[in-house]
């Protein structure tokens, strides 16, 4: 196994602890444990906890952004990142992989913010094509703000949108990030 492979193997192993107890649960022998490996393995790869931490809201961001890209796929109308970012936003539940991971890594970085200074570079980057989308930038603000809303409340479990309206909300914001305003169809009464 390279050294790449290995990262993502205890990576993974720190991801499953960390989305069971929670990133106080982090230590280099925990995760050695866990991915099967010495301890001495897991120093030479991330040698403090912080660096794992801080590779962990990477991968965690780098996800998001491919799941996105995905997404968009080969769609260049007009507003179709900023589509997808609505899309795979309201398509992760509380108990997705990404959400349980987020939430738990939240607590780890909080008071160390330079651990996402790579988080930020990316949202940076996120910023940049939305700007870019082709639709009037105040919407996209908006509609950027208003699924960081999601997101944030999310991880502090807190309903924001209730399961009923998440369909509506989410139909909404997607109607925003249209150049012009999309006409709504109107069925016509059978007879």
């Amino acid at each position: 196994m390279d050294d790449a492979q290995a990262k993502e193997f205890v990576l993974e192993a720190a991801a499953l602890l960390v989305q069971e107890g929670g990133a106080e649960v982090l230590s280099h022998w925990a995760v050695a444990e866990a991915a099967g490996l010495p301890e001495e393995s897991v120093l030479l790869l991330f040698p403090t906890v912080e660096a794992l931490v801080t590779a962990m809201a990477d991968r965690l961001s780098a996800a998001f952004f491919e799941a996105v890209s995905a997404e968009c796929g080969e769609d260049d109308r007009p507003g179709a990142w900023l589509r997808a970012y609505v899309r795979v936003g309201f398509a992760l539940d509380e108990e997705a992989e990404l959400s349980r991971l987020a939430r738990a890594l939240l607590s780890s970085v909080t008071y160390r913010a330079h651990m996402l200074d790579s988080v930020r570079e990316r949202e940076v980057e996120i910023q940049h094509l939305i700007a870019a989308s082709g639709i009037p930038p105040e919407r996209a603000v908006v509609v950027r703000a208003a699924m960081e809303g999601v997101f944030f409340c999310r991880m502090f479990g807190i309903e924001l949108v209730p399961p009923a309206a998440r369909a509506a909300v989410e139909r909404q914001l997607i109607d925003l990030t249209w150049p012009e305003p999309q006409p709504r169809l109107r069925h016509r009464a059978a007879g």
